[in-house]
C-alpha cells in the first residue's frame, strides 16, 4: 500500500474473485462491517450506490425521489466498520483494486480505479465510463 493511508480510509477495495461472462467478487471498506458480495457489475454498481446513499458521503448533488412516506434520512450514524489493515489483507482469487468515488454529480459518480498489483489508474465521470473501464481491465 502507498505511503498515503488516509486516502485508502474512504476507498472501496474491490476483489474480483471470478472472471467469465462478467466479474464477481466481493466489497471491502472501512466503512462497511461486512463486505458487499457481487455476482456482475451491475450488482457491483447497485449494492455500491446503496452503500453511499447509506453513508452519504460523497453526498450526492441530486436527491432521490421517492414516491412513499419513508421519512427521509438525516446524517447517518456514525459507526465503526472494519480496521483498514483488515480490507489491504484482503485480495480477490483474481485480481483487486481500489474504487475510489470522489463525488457523485449530475446523478452519476466521477472517481478513479487503481490497481493494487500494477500502476493500472484511471479516471472515469460516470458509472458507464467506470463499466468501460472495467471491461477493458477484464475483458479486452
Amino acid at each position: 500500500m502507498q505511503q498515503h493511508t488516509s486516502l485508502y480510509q474512504n476507498a472501496l477495495l474491490v476483489c474480483v474473485d471470478q472472471v467469465s461472462d462478467t466479474i464477481s467478487g466481493r466489497v471491502y471498506s472501512c466503512n462497511l462491517h461486512t463486505p458487499l458480495s457481487f455476482s456482475d457489475a451491475a450488482t457491483l454498481l447497485l449494492q455500491v450506490e446503496g452503500f453511499l446513499e447509506q453513508k452519504n458521503a460523497p453526498q450526492s448533488y441530486t436527491r432521490i425521489r421517492r414516491f412513499t412516506d419513508a421519512p427521509e434520512s438525516g446524517k447517518p450514524e456514525k459507526t465503526e466498520g472494519m480496521p483498514l489493515e483488515s480490507v489491504t489483507d484482503q485480495s480477490g482469487a483474481v485480481d483487486s483494486f481500489w474504487l475510489h468515488i470522489v463525488s457523485r454529480r449530475n446523478s452519476n459518480w466521477q472517481g478513479y480505479i487503481e490497481g493494487r498489483s500494477d500502476s493500472f489508474r484511471e479516471a472515469f465521470s460516470s458509472e458507464m465510463e467506470l463499466l468501460r473501464l472495467l471491461k477493458k481491465r477484464y475483458f479486452a
